[in-house]
């Protein structure tokens, strides 16, 4: 995206006003103890120093607090935080948040790696540009067992970028922001609920396009982080089992038909946020009575794919004469459901 194709509100980004920030990475550990060398000696090798290091180690088994209370003696800007018990990856992030002093913060996975530059040129981003609430990089990751790296080419701007949420939905991001090679603004995080516990797997999908329907985000085309990807199982591998999925969508969907979230509920209408979700979302739907109320379901159809909502729209033709509620979808009733509205 050229700088004359950016909306107005992204033109702000040019305007050099902000005052230096400071910034604060965010790691949970749990038995990580083999990657912690490498990973720390990434953090404090930075171009642009980070301010504040806080490790949130949960109740470790292995030879993690040795390796952090090493790097202490070194770096006063290592803070460790010890879990009594085993509290889960969600639990010891927020701690973290809430302990963390600075403007800005990020989150850190112990078996991960960044670039030296991701401070200098994330916070330098976010320092220049008014409006956004993080920024980005690309979804670059390797694979453990290989070390084979994959950059993740995001093909939104060819140079670093101011994208406001209408940016967004013309770009059609969908659901693919990424979070690992992300920044924040903290304050924009509280204000977005953190990370809530009930959406386990989607908490961190969630936080990041509620901000992004919010404020907007900086976009920085390179590989600044990396994700490393592992062949054994992980936390996300939940979302396989339908009976957890089931209740952590039935929570996503009620925070995004609730009060404090309708303001971002036409930034999922219309970026697709959902397309990577809707074929348990629409299983869901068929399977609670809760979100076949008519206002409540054409919320939720609205912020699916174009052909899923078709799809979906046949599967409760045939239940309508069972759910009464159901007769009104498809008219009118003061709603629209078209994502191009």
């Amino acid at each position: 995206m050229r700088r004359k194709e950016l909306s107005a509100q992204g033109q702000s980004f040019y305007e050099n006003t902000m005052p230096k920030r400071t910034s604060s990475l965010i790691m949970a550990n749990y038995n990580h103890g083999h990657f912690l060398n490498d990973s720390l000696t990434s953090i404090f090798s930075q171009t642009r120093p980070v301010d504040e290091v806080l490790v949130i180690d949960d109740a470790s088994t292995d030879n993690s607090l040795e390796i952090l209370h090493s790097f202490q003696q070194r770096e006063s800007r290592l803070r460790v935080l010890q879990n009594k018990k085993n509290q889960g990856a969600v639990f010891s992030i927020n701690r973290g948040l809430r302990e963390a002093t600075s403007d800005l913060v990020c989150f850190h996975s112990a078996d991960d790696f960044i670039v030296p530059t991701f401070f200098q040129f994330s916070v330098g981003m976010l320092e220049r540009c008014l409006n956004a609430g993080m920024c980005c990089s690309y979804f670059s990751s390797f694979m453990d067992s290989t070390k084979i790296a994959n950059l993740g080419h995001l093909p939104w701007s060819d140079s670093p970028t101011y994208l406001s949420p209408e940016d967004l939905i013309r770009l059609n991001v969908g659901g693919n922001i990424p979070g690992h090679s992300s920044v924040y603004v903290k304050q924009c995080i509280l204000d977005a609920g953190a990370f809530i516990p009930e959406l386990k797997w989607h908490c961190d999908w969630f936080l990041i396009h509620v901000i992004a329907a919010r404020t907007g985000i900086c976009f920085i085309p390179a590989p600044l982080a990396f994700l490393r990807i592992n062949d054994g199982g992980s936390y996300s591998s939940g979302r396989a089992n339908w009976d957890e999925q089931r209740d952590v969508l039935k929570h996503l969907l009620r925070l995004l038909l609730s009060a404090p979230y309708s303001d971002v509920v036409p930034f999922f209408q219309r970026s697709n946020c959902l397309s990577h979700l809707f074929t348990d979302v629409s299983r869901l739907v068929l399977e609670e009575p809760e979100f076949l109320r008519a206002d409540e379901l054409l919320t939720v159809i609205s912020m699916l794919p174009q052909h899923e909502q078709a799809a979906l729209r046949t599967s409760l033709d045939t239940l309508s004469e069972h759910y009464q509620c159901l007769a009104p979808i498809g008219e009118s009733k003061g709603h629209s459901t078209s994502l191009n509205q």
